[in-house]
C-alpha cells in the first residue's frame, strides 16, 4: 500500500495528491514517501490537470518532519539521498503548469512545511493546536527540502531567518499575517476552499522577494 496517491481529473479538471502513510499515526517523511510523491508529481505533470490539491489523507494529521527513526539508522549516503530526493519531488512540484494548492488540516512542520511552500497556495484549517514552521534548527538539523531558498523568497529574508533559526511555529492567523500561508478558512471549508482556489486560473505572481532582499 503506497502512502502517495495520484487521483486523476474528475470533470472539472481537478486532481488531487492524497498523502497517508499507512504504517504511523503521522504522516512522517522517509524513503518510501519521497519515491511516492516522487510518482505522483510525474502522474500529475501526465495528466495535465487544471488545478492541484496536495492534502492528506489523516483526520487532525497533515505531514511531519523528517521520521527521525529512519534518520538515526540511515547511513549519510543514505540520508544526502533521500534529501536530494525529496528536492528534486518538490522542484518538479513547484514547476507543474497547473496551480498548485496545499489543504493545511494541521500543523505543518518541517518537510511537512517545504511540502507546502512548494505549492503556489497555502490554505490552512483554523484549529487549535495547529502550528506552521521549521523546528529542525531545536535538533540540530536544517530544513533540507528547499525550505531555506523558498520561504525567503515567500516572506523576505531576515523574516525567514527568525522563524528557521528561533524554531518558532505560528498559529493559523500569524501565520497569516507573517505570509506564510494564504487563506485561513473553517475546518469544515477546508477542501472546498482548497479546490475553489485550485480551479481559479493562472499560477500564484512571482515572489515579491529575492534571497538578496
Amino acid at each position: 500500500m503506497t502512502s502517495v496517491t495520484f487521483v486523476l481529473p474528475n470533470e472539472d479538471g481537478l486532481s488531487r495528491i492524497v498523502i497517508d502513510r499507512p504504517d504511523d499515526r503521522v504522516n512522517a517523511i522517509d524513503a518510501t514517501m519521497i519515491e511516492g510523491l516522487l510518482a505522483a508529481v510525474a502522474a500529475a505533470r501526465a495528466a495535465a490537470p487544471r488545478g492541484l490539491v496536495v492534502m492528506s489523507a489523516k483526520p487532525g494529521q497533515f505531514v511531519a518532519g523528517a521520521d527521525l527513526e529512519a534518520l538515526r539508522g540511515g547511513s549519510a549516503d543514505q540520508i544526502a539521498l533521500a534529501s536530494r530526493t525529496l528536492q528534486e519531488a518538490l522542484d518538479l512540484l513547484a514547476a507543474l503548469p497547473c496551480t498548485t494548492v496545499a489543504a493545511i488540516n494541521a500543523s505543518a512542520f518541517g518537510g511537512g512545511y517545504e511540502l507546502a511552500l512548494a505549492c503556489d497556495w497555502r490554505v490552512v484549517a483554523d484549529v487549535p493546536g495547529l502550528r506552521i514552521g521549521f523546528p529542525e534548527v531545536s535538533l540540530g538539523v536544517l530544513p533540507a527540502a528547499g525550505g531555506t531558498q523558498r520561504l525567503p523568497r515567500l516572506v523576505g529574508l531576515p523574516r525567514a531567518l527568525d522563524l528557521i533559526l528561533t524554531s518558532r511555529g505560528l498559529v493559523p492567523r500569524a501565520a497569516l499575517r507573517a505570509g506564510l500561508v494564504d487563506e485561513v478558512v473553517h475546518p469544515a471549508v477546508l477542501d472546498h476552499a482548497a479546490v475553489d482556489r485550485a480551479l481559479r486560473p493562472g499560477k500564484r505572481p512571482p515572489p515579491t522577494y529575492s534571497l538578496s532582499a
